[in-house]
C-alpha cells in the first residue's frame, strides 16, 4: 500500500473542510428556525434538506461532522452583536453549548507578545535590589 503524500492529505482536507463550512451554515440556519419538540435529530434531517436544497447534493459527510461539530472552528456563534471570533478559554474545557449560551464571563487570555517582552525588559525595582535612593 503506497503511503500518502501531504498534498494528497491537504487536497482531501480542503474538499471536506468545503462541505462541512457549507453544512454547518446549513445546521446553524436550521437552528434558528427549531421550534419547540425538536431535537437535535430532526434539526439534523431538516438541515439536510436546506443543503440539498441549496446545493442540488445530499450531504454524504455527516460522520465527519460528528466528529467536528464540537470543535471551536464550527461552534455555532451566538450572534449577540461581539466578533465573530471565539477566543479559547485556557485552562478550562468548556464546550461549545456554553460559548453559544454567553458562558465566557471567565475566558482567560494569553499574555501578548508585546506584553511578555515588556515584562521581560523591566528593571527591577531598587527596592527589590536592596538598594535606597540617596537622601540629598
Amino acid at each position: 500500500m503506497e503511503k500518502r503524500v501531504p498534498a494528497q492529505c491537504k487536497s482531501r482536507w480542503s474538499k471536506i473542510n468545503e462541505q462541512l463550512c457549507k453544512f454547518v451554515g446549513c445546521f446553524e440556519a436550521a437552528s434558528t428556525q427549531r421550534s419547540s419538540g425538536q431535537n437535535d435529530n430532526d434539526i439534523l434531517k431538516f438541515a439536510n434538506q436546506i443543503y440539498l436544497n441549496d446545493h442540488n447534493t445530499n450531504f454524504t459527510l455527516e460522520h465527519a461532522w460528528r466528529e467536528l461539530r464540537h470543535d471551536p472552528k464550527w461552534c455555532p456563534t451566538s450572534g449577540n452583536g461581539q466578533s465573530k471570533i471565539r477566543r479559547k478559554d485556557y485552562g478550562s474545557t468548556q464546550s461549545c453549548s456554553s460559548h453559544f449560551h454567553g458562558g465566557d464571563e471567565s475566558i482567560l487570555h494569553p499574555e501578548g507578545v508585546k506584553a511578555a517582552k515588556a515584562k521581560r525588559k523591566r528593571k527591577p525595582t531598587d527596592a527589590a535590589k536592596g538598594r535606597r535612593e540617596p537622601v540629598y
